[in-house]
């Protein structure tokens, strides 16, 4: 994958630009008794994104991704067992935003509930700011390595993921876009905000939080 043409806005360009060159975007080993963790950002009426993620001593190694939209949540374990199988791992902790407490208005139940009735059993990441989630993701991305074969989409999604650009004031806007990359990026924050003990969450009065209050090519 190149990463010499930046994108404009990108949110992770610099961290993924750092790890292409140090040679972490290569082919990673799952190992068979590690923890496989996942992280999800579930979509209503459009995708829904799944990132499998090991850590191996302080190293986070993002060894699987997978998305798709317009199926039922049964579809998603269904392909998170699939991965289990396929690659003879345990899972750790299925990653999951706040939102998946929330009953259905047609199923009268919590997408939550259905998970659980599916034999998956959700970590719950309480709700905190978007941008205390992407600095998480930047400190994990400092010790990451990603396999460029099974993670494909999701680092060209990853890639693409944006700050909004605010013409009138002619500065990026502190809120990433939500579009067809945002899927990819909120699961990924999802694990970083879940797994790190000491993200910042909503009410705490923590925060890491540092508007983009310059015009940059490359947002940081």
């Amino acid at each position: 994958m190149d990463f010499d043409s930046p994108i404009l806005g990108a949110v992770y360009a610099d961290a993924l630009g750092y790890l292409e060159s140090e040679g972490r975007i290569k082919e990673v080993r799952i190992e068979p008794g590690v923890d496989v963790h996942t992280g999800w950002d579930l979509g209503i009426g459009d995708a829904t994104a799944i990132w499998f993620v090991q850590v191996v001593g302080r190293e986070y190694r993002l060894v699987g991704y997978y998305e798709s939209s317009g199926a039922p949540l049964g579809h998603y374990v269904d392909k998170v067992n699939e991965f289990k199988f396929k690659h003879k791992v345990r899972f750790g902790n299925h990653y999951l935003p706040h939102d998946t407490r929330q009953r259905e208005l047609i199923a009268g139940m919590s997408r939550l509930e259905t998970l659980r009735s599916l034999g998956i059993e959700p970590e719950v990441v309480p709700a905190h700011n978007p941008q205390d989630g992407i600095n998480a993701v930047r400190r994990m991305l400092d010790r990451t390595i990603i396999d460029p074969v099974r993670c494909a989409e999701g680092l060209d999604l990853l890639r693409n993921y944006k700050y909004e650009w605010q013409e009138r004031k002619r500065i990026w806007s502190p809120h990433p876009r939500h579009d067809f990359a945002s899927h990819c990026a909120d699961a990924l924050r999802c694990f970083a905000a879940g797994h790190d003990p000491n993200a910042p969450r909503v009410g705490s009065g923590r925060s890491y939080s540092q508007p983009v209050t310059t015009p940059s090519h490359w947002a940081s």
